[in-house]
């Protein structure tokens, strides 16, 4: 940031020599701000006409504007009126600003808490300069608002985005017990009521910031009303009240409305991007019949029978996009769009656990071959059908690991078994 001091000299040279002696101050001006109101400027920096003031004084107040970050440039110049001093300043404003959050102010709705800002930082718009010492203005600010409210603690700002590219500063309370001592969902009469009472119990337990909460509460509470079928289901940003509050503890309440909507059915799904399957051969294989609840966590879970049926050819990689199409009539449509990707094939098999006399036995009954494609399910089939016979009366457990090579798209498996 830089300040420029520009000095026009009149007939009467009491500024001839930078100096200390105080003149009074006619009138201020200042040009060039397109974000800011003058007289929101002139309070920044303290100036009212009238008042006493020095050179030194002018040259402190432009170091001061400028070294806020708010402008690219401060100019000042200062030259006689008709009754003293009149003090013109040029601004520019600075374009390097992002949005500021606030964690967890719980004793303030934001718009208060604003307010209660602006009143002691004139120029406060809910931005801040990256640069600058603004941001710590208005951590100072803060401070004292707390203060004036008996609450302790210290106030930070965390710079959120990316390493060296900030998208936003959040200011948040450290050093002060925030407690979440009740939770309710007004509204949820639909939704499972155990898993309510856990989410609850979550958010009571967990230390409360603001955005943590708030993402939690939305995300949890979408996965309890997809899993029923209500899959337009609103819930509204959590309300605080404040139960209690002392110099270092605050206990506060949530209150999250929810609107439920309407119960959907599965009326079908459509598959896209499938080549390898036909779209009769994937539903056959989901499982999942139209008419029952459209539970998008259930449908999720049937999915997998779709997987094991493309890992039987060596899709290995298949990708599955889910987008509920939902008519008026209370019916949702599945629509499921597929990336196959390309098929694996097997490598080598390797057993381990048992000696290499009863290896060699196994080694010849096991038929998927190297360069075969990968058929995913034959080592399940494998150890029903054909272990069992080399180890008759014994009690064992077993455990496949597939070794996946990229890029060679080959997968190598180990069979662990335990014999007891």
């Amino acid at each position: 940031m830089r300040w420029l001091a520009l000095f026009l000299l009149f007939a009467c040279a009491a500024f001839a020599q930078p100096d200390t002696r105080h003149f009074p101050l006619e009138r201020v001006n200042v040009n060039g701000s397109q974000r800011y109101p003058e007289p929101a400027i002139i309070a920044a920096m303290g100036l009212r006409p009238g008042q006493q003031c020095s050179e030194a004084q002018l040259q402190q107040v432009s170091a001061k504007l400028g070294n806020t970050g708010l402008f690219d440039s401060v100019e000042f110049r200062f030259g006689w009126g008709t009754n003293g001093v009149v003090a013109t300043f040029n601004v520019h404003d600075s374009t390097a600003l992002v949005p500021i959050g606030f964690e967890n102010f719980v004793w303030f709705p934001r718009n208060s808490l604003a307010a209660a800002i602006k009143k002691k930082l004139p120029l406060f718009t809910g931005v801040v300069p990256l640069g600058g010492d603004y941001r710590d203005q208005i951590a100072k600010a803060l401070k004292q608002i707390l203060s004036e409210r008996k609450i302790k603690g210290s106030v930070i700002a965390v710079p959120q985005g990316t390493p060296g590219h900030p998208e936003a500063m959040v200011y948040r309370v450290d050093g002060h017990e925030i407690k979440v001592i009740d939770c309710v969902f007004p509204g949820a009469d639909h939704a499972n009521q155990l898993e309510l009472h856990e989410l609850a119990q979550y958010i009571e337990r967990i230390r409360y910031e603001k955005s943590q909460v708030d993402s939690t509460l939305t995300a949890r509470l979408k996965a309890i009303y997809d899993n029923e079928g209500y899959l337009t289901a609103k819930f509204a940003p959590p309300e605080v009240t404040i139960v209690s509050t002392s110099p270092d503890r605050t206990s506060i309440s949530l209150s999250t409305t929810v609107t439920e909507g309407r119960q959907f059915t599965l009326g079908g799904v459509d598959w896209t991007g499938n080549t390898v399957y036909s779209s009769g051969d994937l539903t056959a294989a989901l499982n999942f019949p139209a008419g029952q609840i459209a539970s998008t966590s259930k449908f999720q879970d049937a999915l997998a029978n779709v997987r094991r049926l493309y890992g039987k050819r060596g899709y290995l990689g298949v990708n599955m996009e889910i987008t509920p199409e939902l008519s008026p009539g209370g019916t949702a449509r599945f629509a499921v769009k597929i990336s196959e990707g390309s098929p694996y094939t097997f490598g080598k098999v390797t057993f381990t656990g048992i000696d290499d006399a009863d290896i060699a036995k196994l080694t010849p009954e096991w038929t998927m071959k190297s360069g075969d494609i990968y058929d995913a399910t034959y080592p399940q089939l494998f150890m029903a059908t054909q272990f069992g016979k080399y180890f008759p009366g014994q009690k064992w457990e077993w455990r496949n690991v597939e070794s996946v090579h990229e890029p060679a798209k080959t997968v190598d498996i180990t069979v662990e078994v335990h014999l007891q």
